[in-house]
């Protein structure tokens, strides 16, 4: 009889050392404003880097604007001059030049300056929708079928 007592005062003494409801009350409580707080914070942050982005975007978008202008221009003075120079040597206005080096001024510049044209219009206008970085388009979804 005597052990049987013992586990009875034993339990009960356990019983005692268990919390009750309203610490557990407290306790939720306290895990509901933490759980606030960190989605809280993290909204905060997103929040930050989507106007870091919006800047980015926009000194970008300033920048295209500006060497839009400019690339075009080159492009036609560059041009005009390779015309004018084989006018000039055509009309034999100044100066002649033999066929193959004119062959070779023609060729040349007009690649060169095409190209240039194009590799400044490719980054000026990116394929895409945003098309502001690559690590941007990596981070696209793949589509499913």
């Amino acid at each position: 009889m005597s052990d049987k007592l013992r586990v009875i005062r034993r339990v009960a003494a356990r019983d005692k050392d268990v919390p009750s409801e309203s610490i557990y009350v407290d306790l939720r409580q306290e895990l509901d404003a933490s759980r606030l707080e960190y989605e809280r914070d993290e909204m905060a942050l997103k929040l930050d880097e989507m106007r870091h982005k919006l800047a980015e975007m926009k000194d970008l978008h300033s920048l295209r604007k500006e060497y839009t202008d400019c690339i075009f221009t080159l492009t036609v003075l560059w041009l005009v001059a390779v015309a004018a120079a084989i006018a000039f040597s055509g009309f034999g206005w100044g100066f002649i030049l033999p066929d193959s080096v004119m062959i070779a001024f023609i060729s040349s510049t007009t690649v060169t300056v095409v190209g240039l044209f194009v590799i400044v219009a490719k980054w000026l206008f990116p394929n895409g929708s945003s098309g502001y970085s690559k690590s941007e388009k990596s981070k696209k979804k793949p589509t499913q079928l």
